[in-house]
């Protein structure tokens, strides 16, 4: 799995095909390409994960130590500002893509390369629900 296919499962809450991810799912991404990373783009996913999903404090501090001091604090910062966990349980906090968004996010992503879904709509839509105090 390469970085875009897993940022991307993140954000949409489902995978190449349409189905619907567990966290496990993720995190086995994540750990799958994360020491190949440059230590920014490392971030940036741990960033969307901290953003798109809650994560209790104990699960965060494992995810925090895979990065290097300037990034571990930008990633801590985010999740300061973020509604902390109900639970003990890591939950997502926006809803699953449904199958026309997945096919419609699926088309852009075949049509495009990688530097442009740097700032694609899901994401946009995230941050437009951070600032507006919405996202649950």
């Amino acid at each position: 799995i390469d970085l875009i296919r897993v940022e991307q499962m993140i954000i949409s809450g489902v995978n190449d095909n349409g189905k619907e991810v567990t966290n496990k799912d993720i995190l086995k991404g994540i750990e799958g390409i994360y020491r190949d990373l440059e230590p920014s783009d490392h971030a940036r996913l741990l960033m969307i994960y901290v953003a798109c999903y809650e994560i209790p404090e104990k699960d965060l501090k494992t995810l925090l130590s895979t990065l290097n001091d300037d990034f571990h604090s930008a990633v801590l910062n985010m999740y300061k500002v973020l509604e902390k966990p109900s639970s003990g349980l890591i939950r997502r906090r926006i809803e699953v893509m449904d199958s026309n968004e997945f096919r419609d996010y699926s088309d852009k992503l075949a049509n495009t390369d990688y530097e442009i879904l740097k700032t694609t709509p899901a994401i946009a839509k995230l941050v437009q629900l951070y600032q507006e105090n919405t996202l649950d």
